[in-house]
């Protein structure tokens, strides 16, 4: 259905977001050099804020991924479609051919 991508690139990016918005956090304290290491980070995180802390700026990351990841997952989908019925009309798509669409979908959206 037409819901199926949007769902599913939903269902993706919230767990995503969980491990990623923390990792980011303690990232970037590591790079702006607010912290010495990874460990040093999160530390100084849970220390000052808690354990909330370390999902600070969550809700704004989902409202920048899952629109994103929205429009890369229907571009790969609609290239693969294009490609089934344009290209390729006697079978599915191979492992390489479904790569070749994935890697087509990300450089679009990568602009």
């Amino acid at each position: 259905t037409n819901l199926a991508v949007p769902l599913s690139s939903l269902a993706g990016g919230i767990p995503a977001s969980i491990v990623a918005v923390p990792a980011d956090l303690i990232k970037k304290r590591v790079v702006v050099g607010v912290a010495e290491s990874p460990i040093q980070a999160f530390q100084q995180v849970i220390k000052l804020q808690g354990f909330q802390g370390l999902f600070t700026g969550w809700q704004l990351n989902l409202l920048k991924d899952v629109p994103f990841a929205v429009f890369k997952l229907s571009i790969y989908e609609a290239s693969m479609k294009f490609y089934l019925l344009n290209i390729n009309k006697k079978r599915d798509l191979t492992p390489n051919e479904k790569a070749g669409c994935g890697i087509m979908s990300g450089a679009i959206t990568a602009f």
